[in-house]
């Protein structure tokens, strides 16, 4: 409770908690060329955060963002990316938007996968094949025929591989808007 008394509550705390996240990860001064690149960049960066402290995609808010300097500069970063490539206003925010919401609505997953292993004392690769039982009997009635055949075949599905698939997914789409 001392703390409270060098911060006005939970939220600025949670405030400067962040900004101090984002802060120990700073953006490099030189931009990469091309946009794709920039973008891809700052995403993974942004990731790299996440990873390293997986509590912050819980306080994050796309419609209530955190007025911190150096998660604001995030913003700033994407927008110059995008800048003169004859996207308007709109376009671009939302498109910075979607990127960060990818990251961050991965991210989330971080923490309650980390609590789990913690929890279960298994990966998620371990859990997986305890599970293979209760999967195998699911899906032996067959009314999940689309599953079951994905499920024959090794695919490999974790937040990492969910994270860069969406991401070069957006960004195809982003190069898709800027054609037009």
């Amino acid at each position: 409770m001392s703390l409270y008394r060098q911060v006005c509550g939970k939220e600025q705390l949670l405030l400067l908690m962040a900004d101090a996240a984002f802060a120990a990860h700073r953006l490099p001064h030189t931009f990469p060329p091309g946009w794709r690149a920039q973008l891809e960049l700052l995403c993974r960066l942004q990731w790299s955060i996440y990873r390293r402290h997986p509590w912050l995609a819980q306080v994050i808010s796309l419609t209530r963002p955190l007025m911190a300097p150096h998660a604001v500069a995030h913003t700033e970063w994407a927008l110059r990316a995008l800048a003169g490539h004859g996207l308007d206003q709109h376009d671009q925010l939302h498109l910075v938007a979607a990127l960060t919401n990818h990251v961050r609505g991965t991210a989330v997953n971080l923490d309650r996968e980390a609590e789990a292993e913690q929890d279960t004392g298994l990966t998620d690769d371990e859990w997986m094949v305890a599970q293979a039982d209760v999967l195998t009997a699911l899906l032996a009635a067959g009314e999940f025929p689309q599953l079951a055949r994905l499920t024959r075949s090794a695919v490999d599905l974790n937040v990492e591989s969910l994270f860069e698939f969406g991401l070069q997914r957006l960004l195809d789409g982003v190069a898709a808007l800027l054609r037009r």
